[in-house]
């Protein structure tokens, strides 16, 4: 879990879907500490707590108990904690954990921290998604958005349902509202029913959530509420536990037990007897266990016990761990005489149905351990392994190999410093690379290689605020980036190929990451427990603990010191593909500028744009002037803007919201009037505007940008012959008499300057000269199968026999399909092919000219 609630003075952390939370709020000094035997009788409604244990649960109607994830969870249906009752542990296990509360319906508004949707509550878990800033303001006030809390993803399709959104500023089912001095409760679409102060303590609302409206005359009013104990139910149907996808949880029938095959075979471990800060040998592999679940249903192991075997001591084995692979499962077991204990009544690990999981038990040796001793574990009997009801099997006991311990002198030291921060700092979003923690790294006595490293991140920041995670020595990266903080806000960085550190030397490190969002919120960087730092001795081929310490030591800035992300902020900047060169003249919805615009820290919302033009003559006018984000338009369109720096400052209220660490898209598009003249040139710029941040609620800067300057130049095509292809004479003729395919006249089609043109249809004329009144020589005369060409490409159809008529001047029309598209400036070469008449004349004859 992301948020955890700590009773006591110590909490773990386990990420299931359905987890145990342990709550920092001193319980103990509130409910002295009590010793709980006998049973104690539970009626639904009871919020419970074993003798032993930190965690609280709602002991619902249907016999199950629900976990509370959050402390804003819990207080969202309690004011306090006086009504937590104490039961034993014996009689907390019996009862069966049926799943997570979700918020009381009208207390909070929730999102996830991967999506940027905000969700009202409603009864039940369902929630809706409020679908504008606008609706939320009208409902929920100005200051909406510190009503807003994360719900970890890894358990949000579990508890929450969603339903149909929020599209009007109506309330939701579950909403506490104050007018003047009443409160009223809203039970249906657009129903409401008033609520005595009675009624209010009766059904455990709290006023605190109460949202205020000036009035709420389009609600249907109904009878005044009453004590309805449904609205005190915090979770429990009475029915199957269901998970995301409506699938039933079904635990399988039974496990099996049994040493893997190539569990660790006996070996040598290793301690500096130098003295007792020097070190030993960390994570020593001593056994592997298969378990393999039926292929009924999947096995959630809970307890796995372990006894020491070996002449040894207890106090030898400083930590142990389970281990799937490369993950760490669990670590620091209770210990009574030999037994080592690993519990989780959430479950250790999962095997699937029909599968074998492979956990390594590993430990770590203490510091000056004697020499000779040995070490080994085993798992006595059957009931060692505790699941979720699945019968246990194997040939017990299942013994591990025996390790035996030597000594030396010069076993590998590494150690982690902290360098900075020292103190308190700010530090702005939008940062890209920006080192959040420097450390040093001295090696003695051995080579060292650093295998694994696993960073806490500890403060009040959402997982998505930070992202892109990267670990160096100097300007050498180790290991690969890290993208996105895990969901128990850690980021493990693991490099491909061990990175080692010389035996002697002392390397300062950096942390860097990029700062995308979280304005107002704290960080800070930190090593958590033994198993984050996975550090090996090349010379000895063992791994090794932190500063050679039997007790691991925090390794931060220190307690309280964070860094704080400032207020949100904008960057801004003409993009890269913002138009330059030419503009068509007497052309509509020109794209004159474009512009990047990012925020950083936090979300931000642009209520105005001034947008002005500046004309080479101050003459020209632009008109239908729109802002356009992403590509659709915000504001109104502006008739008309003398391009003579006249502002221009369209309103968007709530319509343009610039996601923290996302860049959105400006435009500016106008229609261009008149005719061009030469050498005129105009742009299109933003001169300031007003914002807001989100979370900061401060008013971030709208920076003025100069568009790119361009030439208002013509659109219109031209055609001229092409001077490549002369007039032709009887010594040197078009063609010879019956010749195919014969090129008989080129033409250049120039594209316009100010735009691209598409062409759909050429039409060719002939004139002939030597003509009398009476006869006309046509291209009918002489010509067949005329067509058009680009290149090898036909343009149209062939015409087979040309038209023919009573005039010297006759049109021969193509129509081209796909068109043809003729770039702005672009000479098009088009020419005119045809098949030349057997009844052809002679060169004395007349000319066909096209």
């Amino acid at each position: 879990m992301t948020d955890v609630l700590k009773i006591g003075k110590k909490a773990l952390t386990v990420s299931v879907v359905f987890t145990t939370i342990l709550w920092s709020i001193g319980f103990a000094a509130l409910v002295a500490p009590l010793v709980v035997k006998a049973d104690v009788a539970l009626v639904a409604g009871d919020v419970i707590q074993g003798t032993s244990t930190k965690n609280v649960f709602y002991y619902s109607a249907d016999g199950k108990r629900y976990t509370f994830p959050t402390d804003k969870v819990f207080f969202s249906w309690y004011k306090d904690w006086s009504m937590v009752k104490k039961i034993p542990d014996a009689q907390m296990g019996n009862i069966t954990i049926g799943g997570t509360v979700a918020y009381k319906a009208g207390t909070q508004l929730v999102k996830i921290q991967t999506d940027p949707k905000v969700y009202a509550v409603e009864p039940g878990g369902s929630i809706r998604w409020v679908e504008t800033e606008a609706i939320a303001v009208s409902l929920y006030g100005s200051d909406w958005a510190k009503k807003v809390h994360d719900v970890d993803p890894t358990i949000f399709p579990y508890v929450y349902k969603v339903g149909s959104s929020v599209n009007t500023a109506s309330y939701p089912v579950g909403a506490l509202v104050k007018v003047g001095s009443d409160y009223f409760y809203v039970n249906a679409a657009n129903s409401k029913q008033k609520v005595s102060a009675d009624v209010l303590t009766a059904n455990g609302f709290q006023t605190k959530y109460a949202v205020t409206a000036a009035n709420l005359d389009g609600y249907t009013a109904g009878t005044d509420m009453a004590t309805d104990v449904a609205l005190k139910t915090v979770a429990g149907t009475g029915s199957a536990v269901v998970v995301g996808g409506g699938t039933t949880v079904v635990a399988g029938s039974g496990l099996t037990v049994a040493l893997a095959a190539d569990t660790p075979v006996a070996a040598t471990i290793v301690t500096d007897s130098t003295n007792t800060t020097d070190g030993a040998q960390a994570l020593i592999p001593a056994m592997k266990l298969n378990f393999t679940a039926a292929a009924d249903g999947d096995v959630k192991v809970k307890t796995v016990k372990l006894t020491r075997t070996g002449i040894s001591a207890d106090t030898d084995v400083v930590n142990m761990y389970l281990y799937d692979g490369d993950t760490q499962l669990a670590s620091s077991p209770s210990i009574a005489t030999k037994v080592f204990t690993f519990n989780n009544s959430s479950g250790l690990f999962t095997v699937s149905k029909g599968t074998t999981k492979v956990i390594t038990v590993k430990f770590d040796l203490k510091n000056s351990a004697s020499a000779g001793i040995t070490v080994g574990f085993q798992v006595v009997a059957l009931g060692d392994i505790v699941t979720d009801g699945a019968a246990v099997t194997g040939n017990f006991p299942v013994l591990s190999n025996t390790m035996t311990g030597a000594t030396v002198t010069d076993l590998g030291q590494f150690a982690l410093a902290n360098v900075s921060p020292t103190a308190d700092a700010d530090v702005d979003p939008g940062q890209v690379g920006y080192e959040i923690w420097r450390f040093t790294a001295t090696t003695q006595s051995q080579d060292v290689e650093l295998r694994s490293i696993k960073f806490t991140l500890i403060g009040s920041f959402n997982i998505a605020d930070l992202k892109n995670f990267a670990l160096y020595d100097g300007g050498t990266q180790i290991g690969t980036t890290v993208a996105d903080i895990a969901a128990d806000k850690t980021v493990t960085i693991k490099p491909a190929v061990p990175y080692a550190f010389t035996k002697g030397t002392v390397k300062t490190l950096s942390l860097k990451a990029d700062i995308v969002s979280g304005s107002t919120r704290t960080f800070r960087a930190s090593l958590q427990n033994a198993g984050d730092l996975i550090i090996y001795d090349k010379g000895y081929g063992v791994f090794l603990k932190h500063n050679g310490l039997d007790s691991f030591a925090v390794v931060s800035p220190g307690a309280g010191i964070d860094y704080t992300i400032a207020s949100g902020s904008l960057s801004m900047s003409v993009a890269v593909d913002s138009p330059t060169g030419n503009i068509a003249s007497s052309t509509t919805g020109v794209l004159l500028s474009k512009f990047n615009v990012k925020a950083n820290g936090e979300d931000v919302k642009i209520t105005t744009i001034t947008v002005d033009c500046t004309n080479s003559t101050s003459a020209r006018t632009l008109v239908n002037l729109k802002v356009l984000a992403d590509g659709t338009q915000i504001g109104t369109t502006q008739s008309s803007l003398a391009c003579d720096g006249t502002d221009w400052a369209p309103t968007f209220g709530s319509t343009w919201i610039v996601r923290a660490g996302t860049t959105s898209v400006l435009t500016i598009k106008a229609d261009i009037t008149g005719s061009s003249s030469a050498a005129q040139t105009v742009h299109a710029d933003v001169a300031g505007g007003t914002a807001q941040g989100l979370t900061s609620l401060n008013a971030p800067t709208v920076s003025a940008l100069v568009g790119r300057t361009l030439t208002i130049a013509a659109g219109t095509l031209s055609v001229s012959k092409n001077s490549s292809f002369g007039n032709k004479i009887s010594t040197n003729p078009t063609g010879t008499v019956n010749g195919a395919g014969v090129k008989i006249g080129s033409f250049v089609v120039n594209g316009g300057a100010g735009e691209d043109a598409e062409v759909s249809q050429i039409a060719v004329v002939d004139v002939s000269a030597g003509e009398t009144a009476s006869t006309h020589y046509n291209a009918s005369l002489y010509l067949q199968n005329l067509k058009l060409m680009h290149g090898a490409t036909q343009l149209g159809a062939v015409l087979s026999n040309p038209a023919s008529g009573a005039s010297a001047v006759q049109s021969h029309t193509f129509n081209i399909s796909p068109v043809i598209t003729i770039k702005a400036g672009e000479q098009y070469v088009v020419d005119v092919v045809a098949d030349i008449k057997s009844n052809s004349q002679t060169a004395a004859s007349p000319i066909v000219n096209f």
